[in-house]
Order: C-alpha cells, then sequence, then structure tokens
C-alpha cells in the first residue's frame, strides 16, 4: 500500500499542475491507446500511416529529451498535454478503491483523503469534459484545454463511475444502442462508426485502436452499465465478447461486424470476457 499510495500521491503532485483533479499524459502512448484517431489533429496527423503516426511522436516525445524528461518543462513545451476522459475515468475509479482498502486496514482519515480526490476527479469531468449538446465526455487538449471532437469508446468510459448522474448515464448507453454509432454486430468499436476516422479492418503497420472491439473495453463499459442499472445491455455486451472468443480465439482485437480476430494470439486482456462471465453468478 505505501508504493500505491507514492504513485498516486505523485500523479496528484506532478500530473495535475493546474490542481482542477484532471491528471495529464504528455506524450499518446502513455494512455495506452497509441494509435487512437482523436489525437489526429491535435498531432497534425492526416492520413492513417504508421510512419506519419510515429513521426508525429517523435515531434512530442524528442524535445522532452532536451529538458531531461523534467515534469514542469514538459509541460511548459505544451506538445502534447491530454487530460484524457479515459485515464481519467480510471484514475478517479481507482482512487475510491485505495479509499475502500485504506478502511479496511483501518487509517479512516487517509481513506478520506482518497475519496474526496476521486469526488474532485468526478466533478471536473462532469464539468470540464462532459458535452451535453452530444451527450458524450471529451477530452482537454493542450494548455488552452480544448474538447477533442472524435467519438470514440473513451467518450462513454465515464459510465463506470458509480457517482455519474442517471441522466447522463442513460445518454452514454444510448451511444451503446445506436446502431450507427457504438452497436455494431459484435460491440464495442473503439471508434464510433459514424467517424471518418473508423477502420474496422487490421491496418497496415498493426494500427491500433481505430475501430476494432477489444475485450478490455468491454470489460469496463459492461461494469459500469451493471452499476447504473442497465444490466440487460452489459449482459448483450458479455454475450457477444465470449461469442468472439468461440469464433476467433484469445486475440488482441476483433472485427466489430465479422468478428474476425487480429493482432497477438492467446491475448491475456481478452480472458476478462471469463471474469464478466463468472461476475453474473448465472
Amino acid at each position: 500500500m505505501p508504493a500505491v499510495r507514492r504513485y498516486y500521491d505523485w500523479l496528484d503532485r506532478v500530473r495535475d499542475p493546474d490542481r482542477d483533479g484532471l491528471v495529464a499524459v504528455l506524450q499518446p502512448d502513455e494512455t495506452g491507446l497509441d494509435h487512437t484517431p482523436k489525437f489526429d489533429g491535435y498531432l497534425g496527423v492526416a492520413t492513417c500511416t504508421h510512419a506519419e503516426l510515429t513521426c508525429a511522436w517523435h515531434r512530442v516525445a524528442d524535445p522532452y529529451a532536451e529538458v531531461g524528461r523534467d515534469p514542469a518543462r514538459m509541460f511548459a513545451l505544451d506538445r502534447f498535454i491530454v487530460e484524457d476522459v479515459m485515464v481519467n475515468t480510471i484514475y478517479g475509479e481507482n482512487l475510491r478503491v485505495l479509499a475502500g482498502l485504506l478502511d479496511d486496514l483501518g487509517d479512516p482519515s487517509t481513506a478520506a483523503d482518497y475519496r474526496l480526490r476521486a469526488q474532485k476527479t468526478t466533478a471536473a469531468l462532469l464539468s470540464r469534459c462532459f458535452d451535453p449538446a452530444r451527450g458524450l465526455f471529451l477530452d482537454l487538449a493542450g494548455s488552452a484545454e480544448k474538447h477533442l471532437e472524435t467519438s470514440t469508446f473513451t467518450c462513454l468510459f465515464p459510465l463506470l463511475l458509480p457517482e455519474l448522474p442517471a441522466e447522463i448515464a442513460a445518454s452514454l448507453a444510448a451511444h451503446l444502442e445506436d446502431p450507427r454509432a457504438f452497436a455494431a454486430r459484435f460491440p464495442v468499436p473503439t471508434v464510433a462508426m459514424t467517424e471518418p476516422s473508423f477502420c474496422p479492418d487490421r491496418l497496415p503497420g498493426s494500427l491500433v485502436f481505430r475501430g476494432t472491439t477489444w475485450i478490455n473495453v468491454n470489460w469496463y463499459l459492461a461494469r459500469g452499465l451493471r452499476r447504473h442499472g442497465r444490466t440487460d445491455l452489459a449482459r448483450h455486451i458479455e454475450d457477444r465478447s465470449v461469442e468472439l472468443i468461440e469464433r476467433a480465439g484469445f486475440r488482441e482485437y476483433y472485427n466489430p461486424h465479422s468478428g474476425e480476430g487480429h493482432g497477438a494470439e492467446g491475448f491475456s486482456w481478452s480472458a476478462l470476457a471469463l471474469d464478466m462471465i463468472a461476475a453474473r453468478g448465472d
């Protein structure tokens, strides 16, 4: 627990310099969504090629070496500063979980501090990232904190937060039920099907998170749907996840239309489908 606390205290102290409760990533791969199209415009990427995306990554990361990767100086460069909705949803969720663990360990005062941090992160996501006109949560980019407009699965990720108001949870669930957006045959595509950047096929250079379905994404979203009373939709996503594995095995990612598996084989994240089924208690 001391090591875990040091990590979350570092995120709070170093990666939230404006003290708004949202932590920032300083290069796109820190999100784990290396090639997601939601960063294309911000990175100045015009075509979907591995070479162009790699060049964009170097434009961001190479100047950091010149400042010794000092966090304050990296922020000052303003090359890539994103308060990412998915990252902050997981951050807020984990602060809440840490608070519960600290209660179990007999440290209620520290637990209360982490619980307050979690509440601050949720409040910031609601006040600064939610776009009521679109019913989506949008990342904040750059020192100017402009919304990134591409509709991806991360726009729905705050479903995971139990404190999310019911009407906002309902609007996010509606996107998952929309056959034009995220209700593919094998949900949940990582990019809305209405987006020009939606590409459900295996891409040259192993580009990822540009429209394929990932089981770890489904695990989070199904859990969030259950927390907000949408067991029916959660079960649909869970059942389709298992069907993907029955068809193609434990692959890294899948075509949301055909169910064809791509990427690594025997991929451990995809085994989360078993956890989804086990948690139902059927």
